[in-house]
């Protein structure tokens, strides 16, 4: 059984919306070449921002998780920062099922 988390949601919704952002870039950026106008260029400037923000959404939340797990090798000092301004400074990941289930029969062959 899969436990499903928010982390999990707020990544898969930004990868679908930085995947869906950069076929937009691409498209718009076609069109402007060809038919350029201040409306286009305003699109365009919409779809580079709704994908870097969804693309740092990515960054964050795999911090976030590697942080979570102690699989962190070195603190940013902004990602710290961020934590902090949303109180996330204490976040630790689930244990998975296959986690407790390693950890059960470990204590099951301890004598």
């Amino acid at each position: 059984m899969i436990k499903l988390n928010l982390r999990w949601l707020v990544q898969a919704l930004a990868l679908l919306l930085s995947i869906a952002g950069f076929t937009k870039i691409f498209n718009a950026s076609k069109n402007l070449i060809t038919d350029f106008s201040a409306d286009r260029l305003t699109a365009f400037l919409l779809w580079i921002f709704i994908f870097l923000f969804s693309f740092f959404l990515l960054l964050f939340t795999s911090y976030l998780k590697q942080r979570g797990n102690f699989t962190l090798r070195r603190r940013l000092a902004w990602f710290e920062k961020l934590l902090r301004i949303l109180r996330l400074e204490n976040y630790q990941e689930r244990a998975g099922v296959s986690d407790a289930r390693q950890r059960k029969q470990a204590q099951r062959q301890a004598p």
